[in-house]
């Protein structure tokens, strides 16, 4: 016959009730967290080089999930011509400073432009908050 001590027999009584449910969740119990969307921590100001916008955007994500980027202008048209890092699977960072990428759009995309819309949107499908910046005139 199996024989514990007072220090054993505590730790398998304890070990047993934790994992019951009664004090913390195991299991199919354990706590669920809702995703947290991405952010535009920063849209660098654009400028024209070589007839292409370029521009710098930061994005966050608490959980650190890949991000899509949406571009719009300010005519409603998504712009589907970004270089770049592109806009699909972006990096994020959780940290406060977010994740760094160069966004670059062609020209024939811009024509008459003057705001484009950035929106995050990570892998889960949670959309954060869009950003709107200036296309600043061709010179």
């Amino acid at each position: 016959m199996a024989r514990f001590s007072r220090v054993g027999l505590t730790v398998v009584v304890v070990g047993a009730v934790l994992c019951s449910g009664a004090l913390v969740g195991c299991g199919d119990d354990a706590p669920t967290y809702e995703n947290a969307c991405p952010a535009i921590v920063h849209a660098g100001s654009a400028s024209w080089q070589d007839g292409s916008l370029r521009f710098g955007v930061w994005i966050r994500d608490v959980e650190e999930d890949p991000v899509d980027l949406i571009v719009t202008t300010d005519k409603g048209d998504e712009v589907v011509e970004v270089y770049g890092h592109g806009a699909v699977g972006l990096a994020s960072a959780a940290d406060e400073k977010g994740a760094p990428h160069e966004i670059v759009l062609s020209e024939k995309s811009l024509v008459g432009m003057k705001e484009l819309t950035l929106e995050p949107v990570d892998a889960p499908g949670c959309t954060g908050d869009a950003v709107t910046m200036e296309v600043p005139p061709q010179e």
